[in-house]
């Protein structure tokens, strides 16, 4: 007999199955936005499982009658399947396998600003740069479009994919990589809008990476000869 159970607002169908496992059936779903890309915490979930137990996604239903089938399958999960020896036996065969990617996308997470020696071009970097080369439009509504800038990208967040600065060369032309932005805004400041572009299209071409990079992280497919297994190495959310 299923019960309705409610969890951070979330309702769920519980109920046993056939080899006593618990089974959930999700009646409710998430918004792929509000998690695609951010790192887990206990937020994140609502159901921390630590015994054998069946995941479906809300099912649909003609009849309303409710129906499992594989198509619904979110996932389960099996306690004690691999001994420790065999999980062991796993980790040392699979570790030197693992190389680092930067082709994971979602899974690896929000950048940072330096994240593996890559100095990240910031989106509040990308808009000040952008407001320059345009010319230095004036806001609709008289404020200063730098002020904006700055406030809407106060919170820090990223999208998982960037483009990165040339280190070296803004070196060789600013010294300090950690104050050289600064030293730009301050420079363009007092230019006059012809020159303001001229240095910003320049700093944009020259000392920004024409590739695009995730956060990296070490990840690798091991394919067996008796079944195809798909082994990321990853931090996989379950929902």
């Amino acid at each position: 007999m299923a019960e309705i159970v409610e969890i951070n607002g979330h309702k769920w169908k519980k109920s046993k199955g056939d080899e006593g496992q618990d089974v959930y059936v999700a009646q409710f779903i998430i918004d792929e936005d509000k998690i695609l890309g951010k790192y887990v915490d206990e937020s994140s979930y609502d159901i921390l499982v630590e015994n054998d137990a069946d995941f479906y996604l809300p099912t649909k239903s003609v009849t309303g009658e409710e129906t499992l089938s594989e198509d619904d399958v979110a996932f389960k999960f099996r306690k004690n399947v691999f001994t420790a020896e065999e999980q062991a036996g796993a980790v040392e065969g699979l570790y030197d396998a693992a190389s680092e990617s930067n082709n994971r996308g979602h899974a690896a997470g929000p950048r940072a600003d330096t994240n593996s020696g890559r100095d990240w071009v910031t989106p509040y970097q990308a808009d000040v740069l952008d407001y320059y080369i345009k010319g230095q439009p004036p806001a609709v509504d008289g404020s200063n479009p730098l002020e904006t800038i700055k406030k809407k990208h106060e919170t820090g967040k990223y999208e998982t994919r960037g483009s990165v600065w040339l280190r070296g060369k803004v070196e060789d032309a600013y010294g300090d990589y950690s104050t050289f932005f600064n030293t730009y805004m301050e420079e363009v400041k007092d230019m006059s809008i012809p020159e303001a572009i001229k240095v910003s299209k320049n700093i944009k071409d020259k000392f920004i990476s024409d590739t695009s990079y995730a956060t990296p992280i070490w990840s690798g497919i091991l394919v067996s000869m008796v079944d195809i297994l798909v082994y990321h190495m990853d931090v996989l959310l379950l929902m």
